[in-house]
């Protein structure tokens, strides 16, 4: 993937797709040792989501790129494995949402908001977008829900 020629400033260096600020404390906890220079400013470091892209941080200023490879962990949007972690936190992967949303009574989201308000999450340091994944459970459930819905509409 070459760099975009005129890419904006929060774009990522790989691809040119919008990344979202994350912090230092992200990025020094997902990235093990030697894969930046250490005593890095890890500062100004933005989260790609683009699937299509390896890169998962990218240093606005200085050029600087972090790599699914280089990481940890498996990071959400750039896998389309069943068993990737979706809830970092708590240990949820798309197949535990996927399973749940198709149960009676689903559990998994209304488990992480409990905790989340329990003041239990982690998410700047164990999720690699820095934040938390609510918004990445309710899509897989709702996917799988819309999928649920099509399959069981009558055809004529």
């Amino acid at each position: 993937m070459s760099p975009p020629t005129h890419a904006p400033p929060d774009a990522c260096s790989a691809c040119g797709g919008e990344t979202r600020s994350v912090k230092p404390i992200t990025v020094r906890s997902l990235v093990p040792d030697g894969v930046l220079d250490p005593g890095a400013d890890l500062a100004g470091y933005g989260f790609c989501p683009n699937p299509a892209c390896p890169v998962v941080y990218s240093q606005r200023s200085g050029g600087k790129q972090v790599r699914q490879a280089d990481l940890r962990v498996e990071v959400f949007q750039k896998s389309l494995s069943p068993g990737r972690p979706v809830c970092y936190c708590f240990g949820h992967s798309v197949e535990d949402v996927q399973r749940d949303a198709t149960s009676a009574e689903p559990t998994i989201f209304e488990d992480i908001q409990g905790k989340c308000r329990g003041g239990l999450d982690r998410c700047e340091v164990e999720n690699p977008q820095g934040r938390c994944c609510l918004a990445n459970v309710r899509a897989v459930a709702r996917e799988v829900q819309a999928a649920a819905a099509h399959v069981s509409e009558p055809t004529e």
